[in-house]
């Protein structure tokens, strides 16, 4: 089951990893939200959602880093977030992450679930 189990769900930041939309973590425009997690994971897949019914979509433009080998490296970038963003990386080991919004609509932003997954490899598996 790719997004059965949140590899972050370690993590100190529970509004984030609790699978709840009505809970959620609120970053500033051009600060990171950062989650370390206490052992290293193995990820390809990053989700992120924004809680949508409750505060709007306003994410524009955002930039994923992964905290690996003790360096933070850019993993991926993307525009809109939304009801859920699905960020697929190469499979990385990871002991942390963070996100910055470099582009919105409002100078709050919120996320309401940040999960990392492994997804499977291969024919018609992971795509």
């Amino acid at each position: 089951e790719t997004y059965g189990v949140n590899l972050l769900e370690r993590a100190k930041e529970k509004a984030l990893t609790d699978g709840k939309q009505d809970t959620w973590k609120k970053v500033l425009v051009g600060k990171y939200l950062e989650i370390n997690i206490p052992e290293e994971v193995t990820i390809n897949r990053i989700c992120l959602r924004e809680p949508i019914a409750l505060k709007g979509e306003r994410i524009e433009e955002f930039r994923i880093e992964v905290l690996s080998g003790g360096k933070w490296k850019e993993a991926a970038s993307g525009f809109n977030v939304g009801r859920r963003r699905i960020v697929r990386i190469p499979p990385t080991n990871i002991s942390g992450l963070r996100i910055k919004v470099a582009k919105a609509r409002s100078e709050e932003i919120y996320f309401s679930e940040v999960s990392a997954h492994l997804a499977r490899q291969g024919p018609r598996l992971g795509l």
